[in-house]
């Protein structure tokens, strides 16, 4: 992977990787290897699961990505809204009624699994950053951006 890596410093034109290549090897690899930690954090707060059965469905969600989903669910809504009362004159009521009952159903329930997914987030983000953790993560992110400054000096 690092080997990767320097052929890739090489290509952009960031240096000879070659005169420092074990050091860079070894400073890329403890990168690597840190954002990997940082990057599983982020992973478990942000899973969510829908199973029925034996079959599951396993999703990465962010609160945020929940309320995308619920601002497209809705404009996709009123589009089709507007195009079902303009276009079929003798179903109009219908496809208004239908429209809006799923506005309100779909976004009552989408409301609900976004205050779910921010107070999951908030909750498994104070257990992550308790005081022993939060000194942990900080001496890692320190050490991230110590190994991307060297970097930057012998690239």
């Amino acid at each position: 992977m690092t080997e990767r890596l320097g052929e890739r410093l090489k290509s952009l034109g960031l240096g000879n990787h070659d005169e420092n290549a074990p050091e860079v090897d070894r400073l890329l690899e403890e990168r690597v290897k840190l954002l990997r930690e940082f990057r599983s954090y982020q992973r478990q707060v942000h899973r969510w699961t829908i199973s029925l059965g034996k079959l599951r469905f396993s999703r990465p969600v962010s609160s945020q990505g929940v309320a995308w989903l619920f601002l497209v669910w809705h404009l996709t809504a009123g589009v089709a809204g507007v195009v079902i009362t303009i276009i079929w004159s003798s179903n109009r009521a219908l496809g208004i009624a239908l429209v809006v009952g799923s506005l309100f159903g779909f976004g009552s329930f989408l409301s609900q699994v976004w205050g779910q997914a921010i107070g999951r987030e908030k909750d498994y983000l104070a257990k992550i950053w308790a005081d022993d953790e939060i000194e942990e993560m900080r001496v890692k992110w320190k050490r991230v951006r110590e190994i991307e400054a060297r970097l930057r000096e012998i690239v």
